[in-house]
């Protein structure tokens, strides 16, 4: 089954987004590239409605929370890592990461999968804070760069791949 084949998929390691670390409420994301673990968070938890196993559905929620309270801006989206702009920063640094990033340094990719995993997580469990966390995600970072000015010929919307939170910055044609 589908489910079978999801399992072999776990990652039992001690790094990252593991399903031991997360079942535990271990948080080792710090430096470790968050596109890449960001679908595990529901990934565990369609793994949790096949399986009923709860250690999938704890898994999520824990790493929703890691990353959700720990690990984002006011704004919703994540990576702020000064040497690595798609890496998940330190637990609770997101001021120092932001003072000395680079460039980019809040990708819409990891925000737009966060917010679609908050949806679930409410799906699964209607708490205000997933809902507040959706609205976040959705609305401070993702719908407001919607309306973005057409480039220069007027026949082409400009796509913006990140919101950059340093201060003064803003969007380059």
């Amino acid at each position: 089954t589908y489910s079978d084949l999801a399992i072999l998929f776990d990652d039992n390691s001690n790094t990252g987004a593991s399903l031991p670390n997360l079942t535990s409420n271990t948080d080792r994301l710090g430096g470790t590239h968050a596109n890449m673990y960001l679908p595990r968070g529901p990934g565990y938890l369609r793994t949790y409605d096949a399986t009923q196993d709860d250690n999938y559905y704890t898994a999520a929620s824990n790493f929703y929370d890691m990353v959700s309270l720990h690990h984002s801006f006011s704004i919703g989206g994540h990576n702020a890592n000064s040497s690595n702009c798609e890496a998940f920063n330190n637990r609770d640094a997101i001021a120092s990461e932001v003072k000395a990033a680079r460039d980019r340094t809040c990708e819409h990719c990891g925000t737009y999968n966060s917010a679609k995993w908050s949806n679930y997580m409410f799906y699964h469990d209607p708490k205000e804070s997933y809902a507040n966390f959706f609205e976040r995600w959705s609305m401070n970072q993702l719908l407001s760069n919607a309306d973005i000015p057409r480039g220069p010929s007027g026949s082409y919307p400009l796509a913006s791949y990140m919101t950059d939170v340093k201060l003064g910055a803003r969007i380059k044609e």
